[in-house]
């Protein structure tokens, strides 16, 4: 399963709510019998990829001048 885009509102930020939001989408992958989550984030994204750490996400590869010309870090979880 793919994470096309996640984000929270600024007023919302630092309450858990992403990484909630994460829990809730490696639920769903594994009901539909998805045994990979992936997703890319922007370099300057530390707070992002501090949350995809924490969660169990392995930097697997990078994307160069992906998005605007920025370079984006692959990040993957195996599912259980």
């Amino acid at each position: 399963m793919h994470v096309c885009s996640l984000a929270v509102h600024p007023k919302y930020q630092n309450r858990g709510i992403a990484h909630q939001l994460m829990l809730h989408l490696e639920k769903i992958a594994h009901q539909k019998h998805c045994q990979k989550l992936f997703l890319c984030t922007a370099w300057a994204m530390k707070e992002a990829i501090q949350l995809y750490e924490n969660l169990g996400y392995v930097k697997e590869g990078y994307l160069r001048n992906h998005f605007y010309g920025e370079d984006f870090i692959v990040f993957s979880k195996l599912l259980k």
